[in-house]
């Protein structure tokens, strides 16, 4: 009976270590690349409040930002109509 214990602890514990090693090398992997994410998305926001400057856009690059403020932004979805949802 003793052994068979420590031949289950010993299973488990090899259990315990793969699972440890996927995860520091699956957070290695999603660290990556959420620092592109973000990077991306910081980089989008810069280009989104360079049309606060005073400088004369083009038509095209004008809607483009505009198109591209509400993903920027996280206005993806109106404020109003989830209000009208919620309450």
């Amino acid at each position: 009976m003793a052994e068979q214990v420590q031949v289950f602890a010993q299973r488990q514990g090899y259990a315990v270590n793969t699972v440890s090693a996927l995860n520091v090398a699956t957070n290695v992997v999603m660290g990556a690349s959420l620092q592109y994410l973000w990077d991306m998305v910081n980089t989008l926001q810069f280009v989104i409040f360079m049309t606060e400057w005073r400088v004369n856009w083009p038509a095209n690059v004008t809607i483009t930002i505009k198109t591209l403020r509400t993903v920027a932004l996280g206005e993806l979805v109106e404020f109003d109509s989830v209000k009208k949802v919620v309450l």
